[in-house]
């Protein structure tokens, strides 16, 4: 499953060059984009991932545009892509979209996130 990982950060670097895993350093520049691949679930031939992407930004006037823009970017860049390997398979769904308020009423947050099928190749 490394060579999936590597490829969805190589999809949001093209995006953004900002991408981190799990979360972001204090130090981090806004906006910025972080990943988790929190749950699967395997079957015989089957792994299903859930890949959560949060989108997070700081601006000045309380826009957000460039929020927006980034979460379209990523979502167009993911949605429905097929991501094949020498053993398997991925077909890359968007569940949802969400906008998920901070306790830092400064702080804009995005989420997407994402069902990964992925079949044992010649499964899919």
């Amino acid at each position: 499953m490394i060579e999936l990982q590597k490829f969805i950060v190589s999809e949001l670097k093209k995006i953004h060059p900002r991408v981190y895993q799990e979360w972001a350093p204090e130090d981090a520049v806004f906006p910025y984009v972080v990943y988790r691949f929190p749950t699967s679930n395997p079957n015989e031939r089957r792994e299903d991932f859930i890949l959560e992407i949060d989108i997070w930004d700081q601006p000045p006037d309380g826009s957000t545009v460039t929020l927006q823009q980034l979460a379209d970017q990523i979502d167009s860049s993911l949605n429905g892509v097929r991501y094949t390997s020498e053993d398997w398979n991925t077909r890359i769904d968007r569940i949802n979209r969400l906008m998920i308020p901070d306790p830092d009423e400064t702080i804009r947050r995005r989420q997407l996130r994402y069902e990964l099928r992925t079949f044992e190749a010649g499964g899919m």
